[in-house]
């Protein structure tokens, strides 16, 4: 059914004839009954899948008559199933990405089969070592347990199933409107959805972020929500603010990023309690992966977040960037973007985290006004 069949007159008028043939009228009803932004939502509505990520291709080379995902392709990598969760973020380290498709073999053809990310080894990381409080505990644990080398992204996989299934396999057909692929990551919570053709493999990817820097290349679009302030949007904010000392040692913040389940903890000075930087899941970059490099998770988070700095200073902003409750939605989405930031902390006029908006965050106010 074509989308004009669902969507109301002056929404359908917008809609070109190529977009109703291809849009599920479903889709269509369900873009017409959270309109808050006619004009961006029928953007979406409008756009494919394709439209936005048609340059990240994950390309694929024949090898004695398989299929075998290659290393690096148009900036993305992907990874066997088999693959060591060692050498994972080893992969992921040195290709300076996050995430990386993970595709088994099926037959004769290797295919999709869900994401891993940075954030599920430094979940592993903090589940195996638990106990241990300094560099010389760990160093004298680790050769003898094999743990981390033994992983896989299968057994990790499979320990961890239950948990995240939900997330894992999220995708979209190609040719879908590009509506479609940001509602499951406003919806799921998820970073990023797999892109497939009409042979289920993985073609593109479309990441939360792609999806900020496009709402910000229109934001004309965006209506009276532009000037919204945040402490209207999002009151509920200080509730996800997960804080520790700089002096902290850095795998202490990992573990509270995995305790409280989200992706960044602010590092604040202790005696000020302002907030001096931020620590993300991909500073684990500044890991590298191997043991060698672990001794880095028992320096103070000042001197990781430096360090990763130092590996991946165009992932690193030079200055820290916040924004104040008076702020309005425009102002927050430009930070994100212009920054290519993941989340954005709310301060107060003594600097003190009070708040942290995601692009999740955002993209759910966007669509559902939530």
């Amino acid at each position: 059914a074509s989308a004009s069949a669902a969507v109301s007159a002056s929404a359908s008028a917008a809609v070109s004839a190529s977009a109703s043939a291809a849009v599920s009228s479903s889709i269509a009803a369900a873009a017409a009954a959270v309109y808050r932004i006619p004009a961006l939502q029928l953007l979406l509505v409008q756009k494919r899948t394709e439209d936005l990520a048609p340059q990240i291709v994950i390309a694929q080379s024949g090898h004695r008559g398989r299929v075998r995902p290659v290393e690096r392709a148009h900036g993305c990598v992907s990874v066997p199933f088999n693959m060591p969760l060692s050498d994972v973020l080893a992969k992921l380290c040195e290709f300076n990405v996050l995430a990386a498709p993970v595709m088994r073999l099926k037959g004769q053809r290797y295919k999709y089969y869900g994401w891993i990310d940075v954030l599920d080894c430094v979940q592993a990381i903090v589940e195996l070592y638990p106990k241990c409080q300094s560099w010389d505990v760990f160093r004298g644990a680790f050769p003898t347990d094999k743990r981390w080398e033994q992983m896989t992204v299968r057994s990790f996989f499979e320990s961890h199933r239950r948990q995240n299934a939900e997330n894992q396999f999220l995708s979209v057909p190609k040719g879908y409107s590009l509506y479609t692929a940001v509602e499951q990551l406003a919806r799921a919570g998820c970073h990023r959805v797999a892109v497939l053709d009409e042979k289920k493999d993985i073609e593109s990817i479309i990441t939360q972020s792609m999806v900020i820097q496009y709402v910000y290349a229109n934001l004309s679009m965006l209506d009276s929500l532009a000037e919204h302030t945040i402490a209207d949007l999002w009151p509920e904010a200080h509730h996800r603010v997960a804080t520790v000392s700089k002096s902290a040692f850095a795998i202490e913040a990992f573990r509270l990023m995995h305790a409280k389940n989200v992706s960044a903890v602010g590092v604040i000075d202790p005696k000020s309690k302002a907030l001096v930087d931020v620590l993300s899941a991909r500073d684990i970059r500044g890991l590298g992966g191997k043991f060698q490099h672990f001794e880095v998770l028992w320096a103070t988070c000042e001197k990781f977040k430096a360090r990763a700095a130092a590996l991946f200073p165009e992932c690193t902003p030079r200055s820290l960037i916040t924004v104040k409750p008076s702020e309005n939605m425009t102002a927050v989405i430009r930070k994100l973007a212009e920054h290519r930031i993941h989340r954005v902390f709310i301060v107060n006029e003594e600097n003190h985290p009070i708040g942290v908006i995601s692009h999740g965050d955002v993209l759910r106010k966007l669509l559902f006004d939530e």
